[in-house]
């Protein structure tokens, strides 16, 4: 449960930052919380980064902080991998207000546990939480988009996947996710319906780990098509992915 916090009255983002206790060291975060707040009415916006040590780095989407007191914006796990450390460096949180006034301050909070180690020993791995890719399209033909590794050549070990959808009018629009292994095989999952009406839950579950295996995923695919083509009714996907980068 280390925490930082920072609050911010102006509309540039400003940044705190949680290191390692021991200089040099780097981090194995197994639990993200991000909570915030605004003081009176409208926005802040919030952020977390995780910094790699191959300079490499993973932004989270943004969250969105009204006012009514601390409200848990992000919360979720990464599982531990026996044979892998972590190479977080440092974790950043960043906040910005919705409008400049001294008079309507927005706060963030994150709270992360973990652990901290040297950096040698095991295997090195950059674990993540909550990557996120997403695609509209109105054609009937799939569209994809891609999560690549933060760093060109480096392979995924995957341990949780969510996959959502939904179209803007009536109808339907068809989700599906690929995962691309080294040996150049592939996976690809059941195809998945969206309808209207927001943001809805398609697929959501873990991988186990195995403690002496490493993911040889080179990019997961979201392939997203609609079921009419027109540009008045888009099906969207989104695919959340949450686990770890190593070296081959």
């Amino acid at each position: 449960g280390r925490q930082v916090s920072k609050g911010n009255y102006t509309t540039s983002y400003q940044s705190v930052y949680l290191y390692p206790l021991q200089g040099g060291n780097h981090l194995t975060p197994t639990h993200i919380k991000v909570e915030g707040y605004r003081t009176v009415g409208g926005s802040g916006y919030l952020e977390y980064v995780l910094h790699y040590a191959d300079s490499t780095s993973y932004s989270s989407p943004t969250y969105t902080a009204t006012s009514g007191g601390w409200v848990t914006l992000f919360e979720g796990d990464i599982p531990l991998h026996a044979s892998l450390r972590g190479v977080v460096t440092k974790i950043e949180l960043k906040v910005r207000n919705g409008s400049s006034s001294s008079a309507y301050v927005a706060y963030g909070r994150l709270t992360v546990s973990g652990h901290e180690t040297s950096s040698a020993g095991l295997s090195a791995g950059k674990p993540f939480i909550g990557r996120q890719v997403s695609k509209g399209n109105y054609t009937t033909s799939y569209q994809s988009v891609y999560l690549n590794p933060l760093q060109g050549g480096n392979h995924l070990t995957p341990t949780r996947i969510k996959v959502e959808g939904y179209r803007t009018v009536g109808g339907s629009g068809y989700v599906q996710y690929v995962l691309h292994y080294a040996d150049s095989t592939s996976y690809s999952s059941a195809t998945y319906t969206a309808t209207s009406g927001g943001w809805v839950t398609l697929f959501e579950g873990d991988i186990p780990v195995h403690d002496s295996l490493r993911g040889s995923v080179t990019k997961i695919e979201l392939k997203v098509r609609n079921g009419s083509s027109s540009s008045a009714y888009v099906a969207y996907g989104r695919l959340t992915v949450s686990g770890h980068e190593t070296v081959p």
